[in-house]
């Protein structure tokens, strides 16, 4: 077990910085329920090149960003903060606490893409902190490998609320610290003078900046998307040059051309004016994808373990116009997911669980996967009934606020007025019912028709 000091009150904290102000580089880290920027983030995780661990406890002290200097110790000065993928923990500190992690960043995931790019890579993967590890000092590869899929496996299983336990258990404080001090000194000195080596040390910068800005800043999302796309076009147009009716997706061995293939829309050879060949290498990429997610579903059983990424791809597939046969298979296993998401909802989460501790493909699930009738409906866990119902009413908020910010633009389709209409007289939690009751009054004295039979 590393040495480590569980920070909890703001003179601790200040003292904490103080001590972190004389370093020449820490590490970082932030652990949270869903972390992100509606999630909680719970722990923040520094170290000193000496191997010394500072365990911020800002669940419960959240002063300790303002008051104890933490907020200015990320934001501010000359000691350089060693992340890996720092773009989530930055979305969440401003999100959460107000925090703007700019300043003085190295990012081990960004630097390795960065060194692969140089190499001729145009879509470099994303590296997980094992992969970094292996690469640059494998001798630190055991401390990020030690139980971690064990403990990953209980957050997204069975406590789904885990990194809110209190007092940290020794499993907990051994994760933290250790993924911290896996990044110094040694992965971070070595990426930093490979970069020099390369030219790249401005370049990695601005990447760096970008990665973190697209989360916040629309304009700079949408300008780095622009860029890639452009990019995407570049390739397939060189790749148009050697395509044939024969050519199989399984038979394209350049990466490069593998990643652009990755990233087309359907519907973007026609509008490049491609060769209608590259609709069906991109169903074939499209199928390729389903079946290996397939496989790894039959591998793993009920032990599956849903995704974001592997939710959305899903319901993308299943409402697949271009092949029925994809769409066929994308909602069997849609339904398959759908089983594991409900068990495992059941047992991660509590009825106190607040939404935002429950992330996007539950929340999907929720809202639009499952239709209880009722308040008491006995088929469904009381965990996912009042989830679900929370779900909704959040939903039904976000509707009221875009109405207020824009009525005369706001639509009401006779879908959903059938759906505020249930809310209202149904078998709903009566804040919900109260909410719809109200929002009715208020779209009718706005002149928006509400009717559930329309001519």
């Amino acid at each position: 077990m590393p040495q480590h000091e569980i920070v909890d009150t703001v003179s601790a904290c200040r003292a904490a910085v103080a001590n972190l102000n004389r370093e020449e580089f820490v590490a970082a880290d932030t652990e949270g329920v869903n972390l992100s920027k509606i999630g909680s983030m719970t722990l923040v995780q520094i170290a000193t090149a000496s191997g010394h661990v500072f365990l911020f406890d800002v669940m419960r002290e959240p002063r300790m960003f303002k008051d104890g200097g933490l907020k200015r110790f990320l934001e501010k000065g000359p000691v350089v903060k060693v992340l890996h993928s720092a773009k989530n923990d930055a979305e969440a500190l401003l999100a959460q606490h107000g925090v703007t992690l700019l300043e003085n960043v190295h990012d081990t995931q960004i630097a390795h893409m960065e060194i692969l790019r140089k190499d001729g890579a145009k879509f470099p993967s994303r590296p997980k902190l094992e992969e970094v590890c292996e690469i640059y000092c494998p001798e630190k590869l055991a401390l990020v490998k030690a139980e971690k899929d064990d403990i990953q496996i209980k957050w997204k299983k069975t406590e789904g609320e885990y990194w809110t336990k209190r007092p940290l258990t020794w499993e907990m404080i051994e994760y933290a610290t250790n993924d911290v001090i896996a990044l110094i000194p040694e992965i971070y000195l070595a990426q930093k003078q490979l970069l020099a080596d390369k030219g790249l040390t401005t370049l990695f910068k601005t990447s760096i900046e970008n990665d973190i800005k697209r989360t916040c800043d629309s304009r700079v999302n949408d300008k780095l998307q622009k860029e890639e796309k452009e990019l995407i076009h570049s390739i397939l147009y060189e790749f148009a040059a050697i395509v044939t009716r024969r050519t199989k997706y399984a038979d394209i061995t350049d990466d490069n051309v593998l990643k652009a293939f990755s990233r087309l829309r359907l519907d973007d050879h026609a509008a490049l004016d491609l060769s209608p060949l590259f609709l069906d290498l991109k169903l074939q990429q499209l199928k390729t994808k389903l079946d290996k997610i397939e496989d790894e579903m039959r591998l793993k059983g009920d032990a599956f373990q849903p995704t974001d990424g592997i939710c959305g791809a899903l319901q993308f597939f299943s409402h697949l116009k271009e092949d029925a046969e994809i769409s066929k298979q994308a909602e069997r296993l849609l339904k398959q997911v759908d089983r594991i998401i409900l068990e495992d909802i059941g047992n991660k989460y509590t009825t106190s669980t607040p939404v935002r501790h429950i992330c996007w493909f539950e929340k999907t699930f929720l809202s639009r996967r499952i239709r209880p009738e009722g308040t008491h409906d006995p088929s469904f866990h009381k965990v996912v009934l009042r989830l679900h119902w929370a779900v909704r009413e959040e939903e039904l908020e976000e509707s009221i606020g875009r109405f207020r910010a824009d009525p005369a633009n706001f639509k009401v389709s006779q879908g959903y007025a059938k759906l505020l209409h249930f809310y209202r007289l149904g078998d709903v939690p009566s804040t919900l019912q109260a909410k719809a009751n109200d929002f009715l009054s208020d779209l009718a004295r706005a002149g928006k028709d509400c009717n559930t039979r329309r001519r």
